[in-house]
């Protein structure tokens, strides 16, 4: 019979090693357990003020859409703005604005419209949210750019300047008004690293 022990031992040193890396620390687990904990109960207490009862769920709508907008905004801000912060990501994006929205309370708002027979409300409702909250982190993004001074842009990855002609010695001495940063640079290097 081989002995399979050291091919085991090494892919359990592999894995644990691969696990520490890329996992989320206690920090950014504790960053997101507390944003979670505050996004749910401004929910909780929203839908408390606005109940749907039997009609449309106005307030978790309301809840989803802004949600989308704050996390437009949000992460043009965390990503490209401001100065690399390892935990406001996780408290903020995954967090907060996580527990804020709520897919489930909005499926199950769904479902309560069809078995209600109500299925031209339960189809807007549906469709709605879906649309509303996309149009919201889009011009949640598009409204950051805009306050913070950034490029205006198309697509995600799609930069309206033309970079690839860009004369690469200007972009790595910066300029005078920037402390010698290039801040186009800079947001791109906090994109990718």
């Amino acid at each position: 019979m081989p002995d399979t022990a050291e091919p085991r031992t090494a892919a359990k040193s592999a894995l644990r090693a691969r696990g520490r890396g890329s996992g989320p620390g206690v920090a950014e687990l504790a960053a997101i357990a507390a944003g979670g904990g505050l996004g749910s109960v401004i929910r909780y207490l929203l839908s408390q003020a606005f109940p749907a009862g039997q009609g449309f769920p106005w307030a978790i709508l309301a809840i989803n859409v802004s949600g989308c907008l704050a996390l437009g905004v949000l992460m043009v801000y965390v990503l490209d703005v401001w100065p690399p912060q390892p935990l406001l990501r996780p408290f903020l994006a995954i967090g907060l604005i996580g527990g804020y929205t709520t897919f489930s309370t909005y499926a199950a708002g769904v479902l309560a419209l069809i078995r209600a027979h109500a299925l031209a409300l339960a189809d807007a409702y549906a469709l709605t949210s879906v649309l509303a909250g996309l149009v919201a982190v889009w011009c949640g993004v598009a409204a950051a750019r805009r306050m913070s001074g950034g490029p205006d842009r198309g697509p995600p990855g799609h930069d309206s300047a033309d970079t690839s002609s860009a004369d690469t010695s200007s972009a790595d001495t910066g300029s005078a008004d920037t402390g010698g940063a290039n801040p186009d640079r800079t947001r791109q290097n906090r994109r990718t690293g």
